[in-house]
């Protein structure tokens, strides 16, 4: 491996860090973020790492810098909305509360109408304390074709909406509804057509759309990310 590719280091971590091999893929990860520092996706891939290996500390650092590199990137490209709602959503591990719910509405308004975004959108309120605007991030997730409902009955980051009435009797109505393919499993099948015919795929699936997830937006957006990091 070219001890200076950043793409090789990182999606040999990303392989590494599926098959459960955390310490090498952590090893990887921290050799992407010492090679090309502006490459958010890696330092987030550092800290979900830490976190898997327990090493909380380390975790809360690199979320840190993640605060001191995401105004940059975002300067440089205003129109990222998965950016932008993860810087969002470090805000609010942070403490800033209003800057978090004013990058996330920006992060909204970026991609109208997006599932993914809108889910992501609700556990970012949740841990802000914002209930409300979760459930209501939550709606508009299924109206625009969000249907995991199970995973959303037990994803942990919405723990402390549980007891809601509202959230409550949002669940029990979505349980009535007859399943359907999820947007992104409509999603997967559009890029490996358009691989096949173009050998390239012009967006990324994410597989929160599917409910698989977690609080760093189920992977870190780096396959969208490379477009304009390579070198």
């Amino acid at each position: 491996i070219d001890p200076d590719d950043f793409i090789a280091h990182w999606t040999l971590g990303r392989i590494y860090f599926t098959e459960g091999k955390l310490e090498q893929a952590l090893d990887l990860f921290r050799r992407v973020a010492e090679i090309k520092p502006s490459f958010y996706a890696g330092h987030l891939d550092v800290a979900q790492t830490c976190t898997g290996l327990g090493r909380d500390e380390e975790a809360a650092s690199v979320y840190r810098r993640l605060l001191e590199i995401m105004p940059n990137y975002l300067l440089q490209n205003p129109d990222d909305a998965r950016a932008r709602l993860i810087y969002a959503s470090k805000l609010g591990w942070a403490g800033r509360k209003e800057e978090a719910i004013r990058e996330g509405t920006k992060a909204l308004v970026l991609s109208p109408g997006d599932p993914v975004m809108l889910y992501n959108a609700a556990c970012m309120y949740v841990g802000l304390g914002e209930s409300i605007r979760a459930i209501d991030a939550l709606r508009q997730a299924v109206e625009a074709g969000y249907t995991n409902f199970g995973w959303m009955q037990n994803d942990p980051d919405l723990v402390p909406l549980r007891d809601d009435p509202a959230f409550v009797e949002m669940l029990r109505d979505l349980s009535s509804r007859p399943t359907a393919p999820s947007a992104t499993k409509r999603r997967m099948v559009e890029v490996e057509d358009e691989i096949e015919r173009t050998g390239q795929a012009t967006d990324v699936v994410d597989v929160e759309a599917d409910g698989a997830g977690d609080s760093d937006f189920g992977g870190t957006g780096g396959e969208a990310q490379l477009a304009g990091q390579r070198e």
